[in-house]
């Protein structure tokens, strides 16, 4: 099947106007993370003033009472098979309201915020997603106002956000029963129930789907509730004359319609069932990013995370060290080992110098023009906050440095505005900030904390060495003291000479606006220093794009280490194929890489937005036929279908031309509108890759899905207990070190923030793992190839350091699964161009592979 595939495109004729960059991304706070992008929901504009004028006695959630059991009668389908594991699915039953309605009562809305009434076509809507197989039976719904016929549906989802039919939404191929149409009147206290009539209804668990009441007049009025602390809207409206998703709120709540999905759950899991059992060893850290090495040198794998720790000088963020004891327990360091690293939003790791630990490269997160006045940091701008303050701007008095000479107003103010305990003509350079004047300790906040006239100057990219023990000592002058946006990086050694080299992307100027700060190359010493080789590589682009994602892979065979580079507002992305000496080309047009094939509105095409939002990236080789496949993430919009690149399982046809084809559909990949971060990993050792994809936006969770082989991917989110809301950070990782595949999550938004998924299932098979130690090559072996022939398959893995967006970085050990095979041979390719065979290997177990011994030394 893999080599049969063809692509096939349902093109969907839509026209849009106007598309606003600005509602695709956030911009990120001086001296912090970029935010990710705003989906389709928080987007759109606010419904704005519920009309309330309903009896304040109303109750403020519905009554659901009991609902008989399943009737006998036509089963579920095939694909519920796997989740009834004993007894008949009947004797499962369970009356269950999905996403149960608890707010306080709000009102009716019936136009829009502007005063656009609702007409026939208008949709209002309520996502929800079962937790368990569920029959649905019953729609339960409040009208509060108005009497007439009424339209209820329930239909599959566009990239989980909007109706699957869209743009086209009141067609009802992709709605899961028959529409409901019935004459209501509106009550100010009564729910009404519909029953769902025709073939059951059955409903897959983590799936999305969405509630619909499709006006077929401008009432009768759904009514509205308050969205309770700790939850979110699951509300959307759709107005037949805009492509827009519209939020409902005021801006200071938000609300949801009164609309439940009624039945029964059925073959349910209790918790200790599920492929994986979830803990939360790290407290509430709220974490950015989440990296796995070795940071003591006693063997066992310790966490980064990063969050913003309070400080006596102030908040900063800052890498936090947990150690690892191997079985899945750990303990922050103490001291943190990096706790010096102030501002830092994400950390890389390798042993840079090649004595055998683990050292750091920190990246602070600094907005080059955060305040849009052309004057940027580091330059000529002291307060990069302000549009009016830069050199040669007009003094004015103001208690401010306006024109950035050192001097406040008239320069010899003796009053202390800030009560800071200096005035302007002591040093004070900004007098109505008590965060601001001489002596004051600098923050990332876009400010000459210091009035030293400079902004955030203390807050660039560091290399710190390691003691061996998780001290980390700042490398002075190391040469890559850049002060950048930076939102991804990669450790690699792109010109085989024994040492680390790195490239790191960034993000724009200003926000929203082109162009971007250049990415940057830099080759390493061996030393702790590196040059700059940005230009010399050849990847210095004519405008710099803004990028969201890096991956070093040797995409065709070569030996060199070739890197993806995903960028975001709909750029092309690249695949710089290296030539062996450090030298690239951008070939990602020629192997299909860049963009999909569907060609955007013309007025996107004539400035170059052809492609996607694209984010993290990750290499593997799914199909075991000798060639690295790739999943590229995308943010994609549903009001940008089909032209806004969706994520991307990019099969590799392998010589002569390593080609990519786009399989995503046909192998089983949904699209969902929020992926930024994906992993292959091979959780169960049937010996195939299996793929997590983790994603933002709000009412979105992680997926997990199972390789399957010919049959392609199927979506076990369910099983393994995988569906995080907003997780966007994963990393594959035998955490307890008993021989299968772990998972990682971080998120920024929800808590508990940090979770670790402990797998269950894979020891029921074989496995083998290897750590993989360079004597020519560098120390961490970064690049090398493993090869580990089991029968007639050969399975490959490749060392990396670091990548994605934002960093997600996995531990160096490289762990294969064998299904009921042996470990028939293991070879190594160096990026020094040698293969070396090495014996003594066999499976359950952990094996050290040295360059030039040739023999496996158990760990």
């Amino acid at each position: 099947m893999y080599r049969q595939v063809r692509r096939f495109i349902t093109v969907v004729w839509l026209v849009i106007s106007t598309v606003l960059f600005a509602g695709c991304g956030s911009p990120p706070a001086v001296g912090a993370p970029a935010v990710d992008a705003a989906p389709d929901a928080v987007e759109a504009v606010s419904v704005g003033r519920a009309d309330t004028g309903i009896a304040a006695d109303t109750p403020t959630a519905p009554e659901t009472e009991p609902l008989d059991p399943l009737p006998t009668g036509t089963p579920p389908t095939a694909e519920f098979a796997r989740f009834c594991q004993t007894g008949a699915w009947q004797d499962w039953a369970k009356a269950t309201t999905i996403g149960k309605l608890t707010g306080p009562f709000k009102g009716a809305l019936e136009a829009l915020g502007g005063g656009t009434p609702f007409v026939k076509g208008t949709l209002e809507t309520m996502k929800f997603v079962p937790d368990q197989p569920f029959h649905l039976k019953q729609i339960r719904a409040h009208f509060s106002k108005g009497s007439g016929k009424v339209r209820l549906r329930v239909t599959r989802t566009l990239g989980r956000t909007y109706p699957a039919a869209f743009p086209k939404p009141l067609q009802t191929a992709e709605d899961v029963i028959p529409p409901i149409e019935a004459e209501v009147t509106g009550s100010a206290d009564q729910w009404q129930t519909f029953e769902v009539v025709g073939a059951p209804a059955y409903l897959l668990p983590t799936h999305h789907y969405m509630l619909i009441y499709e006006h077929l007049a401008q009432g009768p009025a759904l009514a509205i509730e308050t969205v309770p602390t700790g939850e979110y809207s699951r509300a959307l409206l759709f107005m037949p004359t805009s492509i827009e998703a519209y939020g409902l709120g005021d801006g200071k709540e938000t609300w949801n319609y009164r609309l439940e999905a009624v039945g029964d759950t059925f073959c349910q899991w209790k918790e200790p069932e599920h492929w994986f059992g979830r803990s939360n060893p790290f407290g509430t850290v709220n974490s950015s990013q989440v990296a796995v090495a070795d940071l003591n040198g006693d063997g066992q794998d310790d966490v980064i995370l990063n969050a913003a720790t309070a400080l006596p000088t102030g908040t900063f963020s800052i890498p936090l060290a947990y150690l690892g004891t191997g079985k899945g327990q750990f303990a922050a360091a103490t001291p943190n080992s990096l706790a010096q690293a102030l501002g830092a939003s994400f950390a890389l790791f390798g042993d840079i110098d090649n004595d055998g630990d683990t050292d750091a490269l920190t990246f602070p997160y600094v907005t080059r023009d955060g305040d849009g006045d052309g004057h940027p940091v580091p330059g000529d701008d002291c307060d990069d906050t302000d549009p009016k303050v830069f050199a040669g701007a007009k003094e004015i008095t103001n208690g401010k440095d306006d024109d950035c000479d050192g001097k406040v107003d008239t320069g010899d103010i003796a009053t202390d505005a800030d009560s800071d305990g200096l005035a302007p003509k002591d040093g004070d350079c900004d007098d109505t900030r008590s965060d601001v004047s001489k002596g004051k300790p600098e923050l990332p906040d876009g400010r000459d904390n210091d009035c030293d006239g400079q902004v955030d100057e203390d807050f660039h990219n560091r290399i710190w060495t390691n003691d061996g023990k998780a001290s980390f000592t700042v490398v002075a002058n190391s040469g890559i003291e850049a002060m950048d946006p930076s939102t991804a990086a990669a450790f690699s050694d792109a010109n085989a000479d024994g040492k680390l080299d790195v490239y790191w992307g960034n993000w724009l100027v200003h926000y929203p606006d082109h162009p971007s700060v250049q990415d940057r190359y830099f080759t390493g010493k061996g030393d702790g220093t590196f040059s700059d080789a940005m230009q010399a590589a050849g990847l210095v682009l004519g405008k710099p794009l803004s990028c969201y994602g890096v991956v070093w892979c040797d995409y065709n065979n070569d030996g060199a280490q070739d890197l993806y580079v995903s960028n975001y507002h709909l750029y092309p992305n690249q695949l710089w194929q290296n030539d062996g000496k450090g030298a690239f080309t951008d070939v990602a047009p020629l192997v299909g890489l860049d963009k999909d094939d569907i060609a955007p509105p013309a007025d996107l095409k004539s400035q170059g937005l052809t492609a996607g939002h694209s984010y993290g990236a990750d290499f593997g080789d799914f199909d075991n036929d000798g060639d690295m496949d790739v999943f590229v993430c995308n943010l994609a919009h549903p009001r940008t279908q089909p032209w806004s690149d969706t994520s991307v399982l990019g099969l590799n046809l392998g010589p002569p031309g390593f080609q990519f084809q786009i399989v995503s559909k046909q192998f089983g990949i949904e699209y969902d509108e929020g992926d930024i971060n994906a992993a292959w990993g091979d959780y169960d050792n049937d010996g195939d890759l299996d793929l997590v994809i983790a994603g933002v936006y709000t009412g979105h969770f992680t997926r997990l899905y199972r390789n399957d082989g010919d049959s392609g991917f199927t979506d076990i989110t369910f099983e393994a207990h995988a569906a995080l809301h907003q997780a966007s950070r994963v990393v594959w990782w035998d955490a307890d070190r008993d021989g299968d595949l772990d998972l990682l999550f971080a998120s920024t938004t929800e808590a508990p923030h940090v979770w670790l998924l402990t797998n269950r299932k894979g020891t029921q098979r074989r496995w083998v793992q290897f750590e993989l130690q360079g004597t020519i090559s560098t120390r961490d072996a970064v690049g090398a190839r493993l090869f580990v022939q089991s029968g007639e398959i050969t399975r490959m893995r490749d060392v990396r350091l670091g990548g994605g967006h934002w960093n997600v970085q996995p531990p160096k050990t490289l762990h294969v699964g064998l299904g009921d095979g042996e470990v028939d041979s293991v070879k190594v390719r160096w990026l020094t161009g040698k293969t070396e065979q090495f014996s003594g290997a066999s499976w359950g177990k952990r094996w050290l592979l040295v360059e030039g011994k040739g023999v496996a030394a158990a760990l």
